[in-house]
């Protein structure tokens, strides 16, 4: 059931807008090498892209990515303090 969710998430990524894309695109790299935080996100895209984000305008972002449900929201543990991440729920 979940390889074939992930096909489908996969199928929907390839139908989305140039921006989204980027985003999906940064969780992804952001996930394989730390916690994909907002800041760890936000940090990723600025070096991707080149452009700086806030992290009010990241957050917006990814939120409504989530929607589609290619991302999911969790919660993190950083050093014993609660912290909302995202991963994507795609191959990669």
């Amino acid at each position: 059931e979940k390889l074939k969710q992930r096909k489908a998430n996969t199928n929907a990524y390839h139908k989305l807008s140039k921006p989204n894309k980027q985003i999906i695109d940064t969780v992804l790299e952001t996930q394989k090498t730390t916690t994909p935080t907002l800041n760890a996100i936000a940090a990723t895209y600025n070096k991707r892209t080149g452009k700086s984000i806030t992290k009010e305008e990241m957050f917006y972002r990814l939120s409504e990515v989530e929607k589609t449900g290619i991302i999911k929201s969790y919660i993190a543990n950083n050093q014993d303090e609660p912290t909302q991440a995202w991963k994507a729920q795609m191959f990669s």
